[in-house]
């Protein structure tokens, strides 16, 4: 019962951690009484240990999953229809999870185990268990969804000398200081009396700890946020709603009072959050003419570039998320999602209702590197890529952006049908680490929030929150935020 209680407050430490912003600091303090736990149970057989493992993992996943349970009706809304098989298969998807947290962490006991036999417990504290935890949260993101998400290092995110640390290897380099933190905290407590090669230890890891902090600092000291002249004058569109109620959008309530005042402004570019249409548009059907039925002459005719994204589908069949940039009726650059969230982006409605039977369409993921087309630049300028929705969780945008050596990053999205405001904090909070990594301005258009202008510090210079309804307008004589 007691290693029990030790787990759980360790736990739940990490989620305050994690999910209140102001409490960032916290994370420091869960790994003490976890360490503490692991070795009660490294007392135990082999037995032993394998089933606490898989209990710790199974308590890990279920404390950070109820944010991602507060949605709205309409998610679970067919689910009488759909019976047990739904309930089964929904079971099954909890269930695969469960084992692969809990197969990670036997894993990582087990290990434990074996180093306690051959090394001293204060380098399988300081040493041995900092490393093995990283290696096993990478294994997890590997077999689950490939993405950043419920990893220790992700509070550090809120400060910004600590995301400047994570240039030199991502969330997994923040991951790593916390738990050595949580180790030394636990060891210089545990151990008493300390010998001296144990206090030597503690003390240079821990002036390692405090010195790359101080780098991390002056780093983002240096840091500058001042927006270049050169680069273009934008205005982000939130409209607080779904889709549009009528097309062309610049005759809808919702986005039309936003079109017709951010035109007054003179913005060279116009981002609309997310698709701005559910239905799949054969790609055979791209032309001005569609530009005019769909967005409206007034604003296709204009000398701004007008960025959003709608589903395409190819000659070869293949259905893409399409992000364009089209001026004056004619596309001057497009992007095709390459990164996919394995349980999204298969309806508009989201994952859940691909639960029910065959979807209506299913998106593919383009694959760049199979491809001749260059995927990826917004403008022919090379000012402006793209991403778009939960793309910024994945590592491998960094990867990406940084090729294409764009000074700027559009990503257009929403985090509908999520309830909870920790939600679409943290989804902003990702965005934020991606714009120091891949040193870039990001410009975040969400359907209902949270759209804000991202200096290539991570600092959010402005915003528009969850349910609000207007205009950023950033790069012109005028900065600042418009709502209605």
């Amino acid at each position: 019962m007691q290693i029990f209680f030790l787990f759980t407050i360790s736990t739940l430490i990490l989620w305050f951690s994690y999910w209140i912003e102001p409490l960032w600091m916290l994370v420091f303090f869960a790994f003490p009484p976890f360490i503490h736990g692991v070795r009660k149970v490294l007392e135990g057989s082999m037995i032993k240990v394998l089933l606490w493992g898989v209990l710790a993992g199974v308590l890990f996943l279920i404390l950070g999953l109820p944010p991602l349970l507060v949605v709205e009706s309409e998610v679970f809304q067919t689910a009488p229809a759909a019976g047990l098989m739904f309930y089964a298969e929904l079971a099954g998807f909890f269930a695969v999870a469960s084992l692969v947290y809990g197969g990670v962490f036997s894993l990582l006991f087990a290990l434990l185990k074996f180093a306690k036999e051959k090394i001293p417990a204060p380098s399988l504290i300081l040493f041995v268990f900092p490393v093995l935890w990283v290696g096993a949260e990478l294994v997890i993101r590997y077999f689950t969804f490939g993405f950043d998400w419920w990893l220790v290092g992700i509070p550090l995110v809120v400060s910004g000398p600590f995301r400047e640390l994570a240039i030199w290897g991502g969330v997994p380099i923040l991951s790593f200081m916390v738990v050595l933190a949580g180790s030394l905290l636990y060891a210089a407590y545990s151990l008493r009396p300390l010998r001296q090669h144990v206090t030597i230890s503690i003390g240079l890891l821990a002036s390692a700890l405090v010195a790359l902090f101080l780098y991390g600092v002056l780093l983002f000291q240096a840091d500058t946020i001042e927006y270049p002249e050169y680069l273009p004058s934008v205005a982000i569109l939130q409209p607080n709603i779904k889709f549009p109620e009528a097309y062309p959008v610049e005759d809808d309530a919702y986005y039309g009072t936003l079109i017709r005042e951010a035109l007054t402004q003179n913005p060279e570019i116009i981002i609309f959050p997310a698709q701005i249409l559910s239905t799949v548009t054969p790609g055979e059907e791209i032309s001005k003419d569609l530009w005019v039925r769909l967005i409206g002459r007034s604003l296709v005719d204009s000398d701004v570039t007008i960025i959003f994204y709608i589903p395409i589908k190819t000659e070869d069949g293949f259905i893409y998320q399409t992000m364009f940039a089209i001026k004056r009726g004619e596309v001057v650059g497009q992007y095709r999602k390459e990164i996919l969230f394995p349980v999204s982006d298969y309806r508009p409605a989201g994952f859940y209702k691909y639960l029910f039977g065959e979807p209506s369409y299913t998106i593919s993921a383009f694959d760049r590197a199979s491809s001749k087309e260059t995927n990826g630049l917004l403008t022919p300028d090379g000012f402006i890529a793209a991403a778009i929705c939960n793309e910024p969780f994945s590592p491998e945008i960094v990867q990406r952006i940084r090729g294409l050596g764009a000074p700027i990053l559009v990503v257009s999205g929403s985090d509908r049908p999520f309830l909870s405001d920790f939600i679409f904090n943290g989804t902003l909070r990702m965005t934020r680490l991606r714009a120091t990594e891949a040193d870039v301005w990001i410009f975040r258009a969400y359907k209902t929030g949270i759209s804000a202008v991202i200096a290539p510090n991570g600092e959010v210079l402005y915003q528009l929150n969850r349910n609000e309804r207007g205009i950023i307008f950033f790069g012109g004589e005028s900065d600042g935020v418009k709502k209605f």
